[in-house]
């Protein structure tokens, strides 16, 4: 069988009730319809549901960004579990994130680059700034004493009135938490409902997204306690690793004629 975009819709408002918006169905769909022609095959939406959309990360529950299946392969090739990669679990990892594409010749050409303070291995704040680069603006920022500009901007796509408020409010906290080195950036679609896409680095670090998450997780901003153990996660756990990967990169460059980027 096969669902049309309204049946779609109307199967993900009642999933996701007074959540969900026409606007997270539009961007669904191209995820869900992967033969193009405009339904929902039955089996299409079953793969997604419980497959996800990415396979270089075998392990990885369905919904998960990019940078959280980095994480978790992190985690997974780590065997010594002492919170570092050396050159062979560095090519295990990045073999299994790019696979048939990677190799050990490739590990020589840039595990140095990956190893920025030259300790002859890879931790996950040096491997999250190489796989998802840093902007050269906050580099540069980076290079510069203390307050010469923000080395962490949060990206937030929200929907006007309450969630304002609450960006307003985790501002707040991170401005309190890590003084300037953390800013906030916000943009406002009156289409959307609620914080429907959290990111940094240019979107390319995704920590919230409606339309592939939501299907698979409960939405973190639904509720004040939950959107308080969100907010404690970012500021314990994310944002410290960001923060000291743009710093070592900052250090790196200042010695070095070229930034660090995304491969």
């Amino acid at each position: 069988g096969s669902m049309s975009f309204k049946e779609m819709h109307k199967l993900m408002c009642d999933l996701n009730p007074g959540r969900w918006t026409e606007a997270d169905s539009d961007r669904l769909l191209p995820l869900v319809d992967k033969n193009r022609n405009g339904n929902i095959d039955v089996n299409e939406f079953i793969a997604f549901i419980f497959e996800g959309n990415n396979s270089a990360t075998t392990f990885a529950p369905a919904g998960m960004s990019q940078y959280e299946k980095v994480l978790q392969q992190f985690r997974l090739f780590d065997t010594n579990r002492n919170g570092t990669l050396d050159k062979a679990e560095f090519t295990r990892l990045m073999s299994s994130l790019q696979p048939g594409r990677w190799s050990v010749q490739a590990t020589e050409m840039v595990f140095q680059a990956v190893d920025l303070n030259n300790s002859g291995e890879v931790d996950m704040d040096e491997l999250v700034a190489y796989l998802f680069g840093v902007p050269k603006e906050l580099q540069k920022n980076a290079q510069k004493n203390h307050g010469h500009g923000p080395l962490l901007i949060i990206e937030f796509v929200i929907g006007p009135g309450n969630p304002e408020s609450y960006v307003q409010q985790m501002a707040n906290r991170w401005k309190r938490d890590f003084g300037d080195e953390v800013a906030v950036s916000r943009i406002i679609k009156k289409d959307v409902k609620g914080i429907v896409r959290v990111t940094t680095r240019n979107g390319e670090i995704v920590f919230w997204d409606d339309a592939s998450m939501l299907p698979y997780r409960p939405n973190p901003f639904l509720t004040m306690e939950s959107l308080k153990a969100w907010i404690d996660d970012m500021s314990q756990r994310h944002m410290p690793r960001l923060l000291s990967g743009t710093k070592a990169v900052g250090r790196s460059t200042s010695k070095e004629s070229h930034p660090v980027g995304a491969v």
